[in-house]
């Protein structure tokens, strides 16, 4: 337990690089919320691992399974700049 809190605060400590990916062109309220959703979908992805190595139904291990695909493809889409 020790080594995955460990793991979710150094995962936290990263995003802030990658969520600066907005620019400048976009309002400190903007930035926060992409800050926000990329140290929530770093979590998910942690806490689906954990499901998947841990779990004891082969229920939760899927939905371990499940969270940590979506929520990498979601943090993906995040952090890419927009089309315009």
């Amino acid at each position: 337990m020790k080594r995955f809190v460990i793991s979710i605060g150094c995962a936290l400590i990263t995003t802030l690089p990658i969520a600066s990916a907005i620019g400048k062109d976009h309002s400190p309220e903007d930035q926060t919320f992409v800050n926000e959703a990329s140290r929530g979908g770093i979590m998910e992805v942690k806490l689906g691992e954990l499901a998947e190595r841990n779990g004891l139904s082969s229920e939760v291990k899927e939905f371990g399974a499940h969270m940590v695909k979506d929520h990498t493809r979601l943090n993906k889409e995040l952090v890419q700049p927009p089309h315009r």
